[in-house]
Parts: structure tokens; sequence; C-alpha cells
């Protein structure tokens, strides 16, 4: 297979971003926790800075630069995966696409997690797509180390274990055994590389843990469910008026996307201006540190969450929605003016502090590249959902729809697992990204397919092809 064009665009774009980097990398308030190897931070990223500093980057100088290699070359073990797929031009288009997620960017300059994060999961993209052509056992142990180095990265992406798993279950060259042989395979690497962080992170902190920080983020949306009660903590009677502020702030938001935003800015708000000031005057030694924030935050918001579930779901779906939609890249033209409630009085001159609130002044590429990309990937999981159940089913799928429908799956249940603890930021969507990239290309190919009035291959030729050689063992 001629891989020149897959190579020539990954060169073009890879020495583009290269030559644009600068040597520092930008640091934000989360970077510190990073490099101090905070116990509610997943350790590997911070494992990852503290070698680069022992190799002679203690400043960080050159951290951009390590960072856009690892996520090229994750990008090039990934695109070659797909050309062998797909072919080479979809493959192309793939390293275009993302390349041309905000996040991908931001990764590559910033000393944030994603910087590894994008690397491990493209890598174990690469991996599964080469165990889905092949069923080796060797991609099967690579894709799960590669997810596992993510999880220690991002606590969310835990979901990228289910690609080995269905890619597993799905495979028709598998008996039961085989396949019982396989998952226990996947599940042992992936818990002896969740132990060894968590024994690391015991090793500094005395916490047998990974870490998160889904405490704090799912407080956001209890706290913006908060209704005023006799039976109240103190703290909470202090949040509850400014919780109803900000659901009315949210609705005074004269478009969709505008209300969107809105709800992603009133989390911040009643998170880190209301209810923890009041908590730390009210219990000073309790949050006192990320770590402690995230259990004071897993302790009180499900009770929150309990007492107005159907609210907490609106505002998930809601969340969803950004996630798909983006409504940050929307122009003002598209009903995405920003709410003009008091309660968001202050952002105009604390744009900062009010990130999640306007509008991502980017451009059109990026834009263009993330919602076609997003709304591909959705109408391709239709598509895989709807029209190759029956094939699914039966376990009778080539690879290239093998890979494709444990890819939909998994993005549709990252980003439900996203909407339900987190805002709808694009920071979030850069797994779901990657993988809609593959999904909306692949559906590209099969429109082009039906159009020149090309003889589709079956779902059930390809693997019965792939599995002419015998079962697999």
């Amino acid at each position: 297979m001629a891989l020149l064009p897959v190579l020539t665009v990954w060169l073009a774009i890879t020495g583009y971003v290269i030559a644009r980097l600068p040597i520092m990398p930008i640091l934000t308030n989360d970077s510190a926790s990073y490099t101090n190897l905070s116990a509610h931070r997943p350790p590997a990223y911070g494992w990852l800075l503290h070698v680069f500093q022992v190799l002679g980057g203690a400043d960080l100088a050159g951290l951009p630069l390590l960072q856009t290699l690892l996520i090229a070359f994750g990008l090039l073990a990934f695109a070659l995966q797909v050309a062998k797929l797909l072919g080479t031009l979809p493959a192309a288009v793939v390293v275009v696409l993302v390349w041309g997620h905000m996040g991908t960017f931001e990764a590559t300059r910033y000393a944030m997690s994603e910087g590894l994060f994008l690397p491990a999961l493209l890598s174990g993209l690469a991996y599964a797509i080469a165990f889905a052509r092949h069923g080796s056992l060797s991609s099967l142990v690579g894709t799960s180390i590669c997810f596992g180095v993510a999880v220690l990265t991002r606590t969310a992406g835990i979901v990228l274990f289910l690609v080995p798993v269905l890619l597993v279950l799905l495979d028709s060259r598998l008996d039961l055994a085989a396949m019982a042989r396989r998952l226990l395979l996947t599940a042992g690497v992936a818990a002896a590389l969740l132990l060894a962080g968590m024994a690391g992170n015991r090793a500094v902190h005395d916490h047998f843990e990974i870490g998160s920080f889904s405490g704090v983020s799912l407080l956001g949306k209890a706290l913006l469910v908060l209704r005023p009660a006799p039976d109240l903590d103190p703290v909470l009677v202090t949040v509850a008026p400014f919780a109803v502020q900000a659901r009315d702030a949210v609705a005074a938001a004269p478009g969709f996307a505008g209300s969107l935003r809105a709800q992603a800015q009133a989390y911040e708000e009643l998170r880190w201006q209301v209810f923890f000031p009041a908590a730390q005057a009210a219990w000073p030694d309790i949050a006192t540190d990320g770590r402690q924030a995230n259990l004071l935050g897993r302790r009180i918001a499900p009770a929150l969450i309990a007492a107005d579930p159907l609210g907490y779901l609106k505002l998930a779906g809601r969340d969803w929605a950004s996630l798909v939609l983006y409504p940050h890249l929307w122009p003002v033209a598209w009903n995405a003016a920003d709410s003009p409630h008091p309660f968001f009085a202050h952002c105009p001159a604390e744009i900062m502090r009010c990130w999640a609130f306007f509008r991502l002044d980017i451009p059109r590429y990026y834009g263009v590249a993330m919602l076609v990309t997003s709304l591909g990937g959705l109408v391709a999981t239709v598509v895989l959902v709807l029209g190759f159940a029956r094939w699914t089913l039966r376990r009778s799928l080539a690879p290239a729809e093998r890979v494709m429908v444990a890819m939909a799956l998994v993005v549709q249940a990252s980003l439900v697992a996203t909407a339900l603890f987190e805002a709808g930021l694009w920071r979030y969507t850069i797994a779901v990204h990657a993988m809609n990239a593959a999904l909306t290309v692949w559906l590209a190919t099969l429109v082009v397919r039906a159009v020149s009035r090309r003889k589709p291959v079956a779902p059930g030729d390809g693997a019965a092809a792939t599995a002419s050689d015998g079962r697999l063992t």
C-alpha cells in the first residue's frame, strides 16, 4: 500500500506545528498540581514532568516540543492503521481532523495532562485497529497498556477500556474460551497498571488511590440544582440564593448556545466563588487542599442531586449537547449571544475568570473541523447502530465495521460519562474527537462508495475472509 499521502500530510502538519512552538510551556492554575504530584491528580503526567526535569529540563524548557513529538508519533501510528483499514485518503483526512481540535493544539503548548493523554489514546487506538485486523495478543496487550497510561493521566479515560473489550466480544474468530482468555488478559494488564499508579500515589501521599477531581466536578452540577430548604447545612444556606440567581442567569441567555455556555460558567461561579470560600470559613480543616475538596464534593453532591434528580439529568443532557455541538465556537449570528443577567456582570472585566462563559476567538478552520467531526461521528454512530445492528448481534462484522462499532459505542459512553460529571467544555472532547475523526471518514467512504455505485462489501464478508485461516484460540 502506498502510504505517501498519509506521510506527506503528517510531515507537513507536524513541521508546521513544530515551527510555531514556544520554547517554554504555558502554565495554568492546574500545572503546579502536576509538577507537585498532588494527591487529587492521576500520577502519570506528573511522572513525565519529573523525568523530563531530571533529564535536563528543570525549567520545563522544551516541553512543548516533547509533547508535540509524542502526539505526532501517536497520530502517525493511528493514521497508518486507519490507512490499512480504510485506505490512504481517509487516513490523511484523519490526520488533518485530529490536528484540527483546539485541545490538540493546546496539548502541544500547555503544561497540562492532555500532553500525555492524547499520545496514549492515539497509540492505544492504533493497537486496537491492529488487533481487529489480525487478532494478535501483542496488539491487545499494547491497547491495554496505552489505555492504562491514559487512565493514569486522566481518570475520564477509564471508558477507553471498553474498546478492547468490545473488539474481543465482537470478534467472530474467537470461541468462548478464547474470548475469556483475552478478556482476562486485558483486565490483568489494566489492573496491573492501575495498581502501579495507586501504589505510586501511596508512596507520595499515603493514599492507595489513583487521584481524581470528579467530586469537585460533580459538585458544580449539584449546586446548580440546589433549592433553599429549612434543613440545609449552614454552608449550603449561604449558597442557595446564589444557585437561584445562577439558574435565572442561565435561563436569561437569549439563545441556546449562550445558555449552554452560561451553564458551564455557573458551575465555576458556584463552586469557586461561593461554595468553597464558605466551606473554608466553616470547616477550615476539611477544605484545605485538592484531595480534601474532592472528598467534600463527593460527600455533598449525591444528596443534592438526589433531591432533584430530574433537574440534574436536564443539566447532564444539556452538557451532552455542549460536548457534541461546541457552543463556544458558534458565531453570535447563530443565536449564541451571552447571557445579560447581572450574575455574570463581572465577566467583561474578568475574562480569564469567566473562561467558560465566552465564545472562543479562534481561526475558523478549528471550529469547522471540530463541528464537522463531531456531527459526522454522531451520524456515523446512528448509521452503525441502526444499519449494522443485525451483523453486530451476529458477530459477523468485517474488521473495519468492528472497529467503528466499538469506537461509536465508546464515544457515546465517554460523552455520557463526561456529561454526568463535568461541564460541556471542548477540552473534554479530545478523546472522542480522535475516534469521531475515524468514524467521520469511514462514513464518508461509505457514502462515496454508494454514490459511485460500487458494490458494497457486506459486513459479514470481511469477517469471514479474516477468519478463513481458522478460528483464533
